[in-house]
């Protein structure tokens, strides 16, 4: 019997045991230490931000020369190519006036029948010298002919390259029909339109950057030296001009490039990532703060936005240390565990596993 009381007693003793571990187990017992949630944060310092205006246009030379007939006629000479480079005043092509070439055409008609009648053997005698003589002085009135009527010349007024050549060797052309186009190649610009709007934000003189399409890694410096006196009325726009710097011979006319504008400038601007903000339903924005080791909920305004980053302008001092992964789901006053502590910032010891 008393054998039995002793097993009755220890058996109890165990599950009284076995029912507090359970209850040590479970997960949310009262007592029971959370860990703190991961955060990152970034101490907030003055910086530059700055908005931008950004214009498509396309690369032209600022210089260019339009070579034409000089009158109606043929193309008699053609001395260059497309790509050719030319020098001022240089004679790239001459041109036959429609007399010229008449009377050059009769005369070397002309000599032409002339020769024919002396190439036959039964020309002999007298009259071969007779044909000789004829022949000699249809010559001669083609040489006096060629000297009395000359070609027309056609000269650059500028040094460059060809950049188009419509006219070839013997082609008929008119009195100030298109020959050649001749371009200064080392003074590019970029040319847009711009809407009337954008036109407060493009002082002329204004420095800007150049992104070239066909070289995306790269940006050029330009400057402004052209905003349109006169909006077109139907397009609402202005036509924009930007000098370009040096580009190394790599840019052609005909290239797309974005010009972008400084809009607005701030040189001592409180910023952070788009992403630290929580947004509510009403449109105010917040952010959190690490305090210690205890996150605090910040409503914030805002000002400029630009690269992905965002000006506060009130509710955020410089030196604070702001959350920018790990906010959500964050309530102001929890402990947190912050993974890359800022040089300078002191982990305060809090309940709940706080980081130290």
């Amino acid at each position: 019997m008393f054998r039995s009381v002793l097993g009755i007693a220890a058996l109890a003793g165990l599950a009284a045991v076995a029912a507090c571990r359970g209850r040590e187990k479970q997960p949310g017992a009262v007592g029971e230490a959370r860990p703190a949630p991961p955060v990152t944060v970034m101490t907030v310092s003055p910086g530059r931000l700055e908005t931008t205006v950004e214009v498509v246009g396309t690369i032209d030379a600022k210089v260019v020369a339009r070579l034409t007939a000089p009158g109606d006629g043929i193309v008699e000479v053609l001395r260059v190519r497309e790509g050719d480079a030319v020098g001022e005043g240089q004679v790239v092509a001459l041109v036959s006036s429609a007399e010229r070439v008449a009377l050059l055409g009769e005369t070397r008609s002309r000599t032409d029948r002339l020769r024919a009648r002396l190439a036959d053997p039964a020309q002999t005698g007298a009259a071969r010298a007779d044909l000789e003589g004829q022949l000699a002085e249809a010559e001669a009135d083609y040489r006096y002919a060629g000297d009395l009527l000359q070609p027309l010349p056609v000269v650059s007024p500028i040094a460059g390259r060809v950049m188009e050549k419509p006219a070839e060797l013997g082609t008929v052309v008119s009195a100030r029909a298109l020959l050649l186009t001749v371009a200064d190649l080392s003074h590019l610009v970029a040319r847009a339109t711009v809407s009337e709007l954008l036109l407060p934000s493009l002082p002329v003189g204004a420095r800007v950057r150049v992104r070239v399409h066909a070289f995306p890694n790269d940006t050029l410096p330009g400057r402004i030296t052209l905003v349109g006196p006169q909006v077109d009325v139907a397009t609402r726009t202005a036509p924009l001009e930007v000098a370009l710097g040096v580009d190394g011979g790599r840019l052609r006319p005909g290239m797309l490039v974005t010009i972008v504008v400084p809009a607005e400038r701030r040189t001592a601007a409180l910023a952070v990532p788009d992403d630290a903000f929580l947004v509510r339903p009403d449109g105010e924005r917040m952010l959190f703060v690490v305090q210690g080791d205890t996150a605090r909920r910040r409503v914030v305004r805002t000002g400029l936005s630009a690269g992905g980053r965002t000006e506060i302008v009130d509710g955020l001092r410089a030196g604070e240390h702001v959350v920018v992964e790990g906010h959500e789901g964050l309530r102001d006053g929890v402990p947190v565990r912050v993974r890359n502590r800022p040089a300078g910032a002191k982990a305060v010891g809090s309940a709940g596993g706080g980081a130290r």
